[in-house]
């Protein structure tokens, strides 16, 4: 082989080591790249060029994209409630301690706060404040709502964060609706020094004290009059005695008030199983209606026990009697003054009750002393407070004289006590006066009639002679004047 022909072979064989040189970079970029799109045109497959790729032993079959998966539907926005809250910082309130604040709530355009209610409950781990009101809800009607926070810690409250939930209730183009909110408050607890636990020195009960008796003086008690009401109180206990007892009297409805201006009053102890008592002078409304009244007794005291403090209440009872109180009217007779003997006589008159109490088995009586006129009862039943009872009846004159005619009133009150009011007036009697009118002729037998004629005719004869003598008399008198 002569030279030349070997120079060729070697350029031959240097040039395809350049070639295959050149092409590993594009085979491996060709390995690692994404199939080629598809011609939306010709539908084939797009190859990048090749400088002197040498050709396939095999041909590969062609490779078929697969259609790219739908994509998922979006999900759609979470419906946002059409009302917005604005607080300021975290409120802090220390237990046992208040605080006010003030949460603004505000709605979209179209929609108004009809209410909003603070949410409570009685477990303080919940809501750890007083609840002093029924309910908390407000009501506005406004697209806008300031709802203002009034809270006080209870005082045994823990420290902490709580949330309080807030209801607002809102009006939209499509009705009523509500949404939550949670208002964030922090209590800090109260710090409490903690002191050495004594032990207890014995497990008996703390002693007790309690109202054994009651007594008023006078027993009577009348509105607007000053009595004397007296306590007893007994040391119910048998081993303990009680100290620095403070008794508190309080009239319910203030029926009675304390004429000294105080229902106070001090006692340093009562031994146990003794009793002390209290007094104090106290004056009921002067227009306090008859009845029974409660008036509270308060004790607080202290005990040999430990020195524990202990107190105890007891209700007393008064009962307010008020006396009847009525009025008699004047009598009235007709005839006035005075009548005859066997004439019958008016008597008028009239019971007023002016009390407060109605009044029972009302009894009018007419009498007198000397029984010149006959006597007379009157019923008039039971009489109401404010009520009238009218008297009007007959008696007759039986004797001749003067007299006081009187009116006994006798009545009960509702307790069954009786009672007697008199008035009197003064009345005479006369015998009626006869003349010849009222001289009757007797009935007599015929000789008494003849006798009486005979007497009347000798009455007569002698009237008329005496006359005729008066007569000539006075005749011849004057015939003498005339001579004369």
């Amino acid at each position: 082989m002569s030279g030349t022909m070997i120079k060729k072979i070697l350029s031959v064989l240097l040039c395809i080591m350049l070639m295959t040189c050149m092409c590993l970079p594009v085979m491996a970029e060709e390995e690692t790249s994404p199939p080629a799109e598809v011609s939306s045109e010709a539908g084939e497959t797009a190859a990048p060029e090749q400088e002197a790729q040498p050709e396939p032993t095999a041909q590969e079959p062609e490779k078929q994209t697969e259609p790219e998966p739908e994509p998922e539907p979006e999900p759609e926005p979470p419906v946002m409630d059409p009302v917005r809250m604005t607080a300021s910082d975290t409120p802090k309130v220390k237990a046992g301690e208040g605080v006010t604040f003030d949460v603004k709530f505000t709605a979209e355009e179209g929609y108004t706060i009809d209410s909003v209610e603070m949410v409570t409950s009685t477990d303080i781990n919940m809501f750890p404040f007083d609840i002093t009101l029924s309910t908390y809800k407000v009501f506005y009607g406004t697209p806008e709502a300031t709802y203002p926070f009034d809270l006080k810690a209870r005082a045994e409250a823990a420290g902490g964060y709580y949330k309080i939930p807030v209801t607002v209730n809102y009006i939209g183009p499509s009705g009523g609706n509500s949404v939550q909110f949670s208002i964030p408050i922090y209590v800090e607890a109260e710090k409490k020094e903690e002191e050495p636990q004594k032990q207890p020195e014995t497990t008996r009960p703390l002693p007790r004290v309690i109202v054994s008796a009651v007594s008023t003086d006078p027993i009577e008690i009348v509105p607007g009059q000053e009595f004397e009401l007296t306590l007893t109180l007994k040391n119910t206990s048998n081993s303990d005695l009680v100290k620095n007892m403070e008794i508190t009297v309080m009239p319910q409805g203030g029926s009675f008030t304390s004429a000294a201006g105080t229902t106070s009053t001090y006692l340093s102890y009562i031994s146990a199983g003794s009793s002390k008592s209290i007094s104090m002078s106290m004056i009921p409304k002067a227009d306090l209606g008859p009845g029974v009244y409660s008036i509270d007794v308060r004790m607080a005291y202290d005990t040999s026990v430990n020195n524990a403090s202990s107190s105890s209440n007891e209700t007393v009872m008064l009962t307010v009697s008020q006396a009847p109180q009525v009025k008699v009217a004047a009598i009235e007779t007709n005839p006035y003054g005075g009548a005859y003997a066997g004439e019958s006589i008016s008597l008028r008159s009239a019971v007023y009750n002016v009390g407060k109490t109605p009044i029972y088995n009302v009894f009018a009586t007419f009498s007198s002393k000397d029984g010149i006129i006959s006597s007379k009862e009157v019923f008039l039943g039971n009489i109401e407070a404010g009520g009238t009872g009218d008297i009007s009846t007959y008696v007759s004159a039986l004797n001749v004289g003067t007299t006081a005619i009187q009116l006994t009133i006798r009545y009960e009150d509702g307790s069954g006590a009786s009672y007697t009011q008199q008035s009197e007036v003064s009345y005479g009697i006369t015998e009626k006066q006869k003349n010849s009118s009222d001289i009757l002729p007797e009935p007599e037998d015929d000789k008494g009639n003849v006798l009486k004629w005979v007497s009347l005719g000798v009455v007569a004869a002698a009237a008329a002679a005496g006359g005729f003598v008066l007569y000539r008399r006075r005749k011849g008198s004057e015939t003498e004047d005339i001579e004369e």
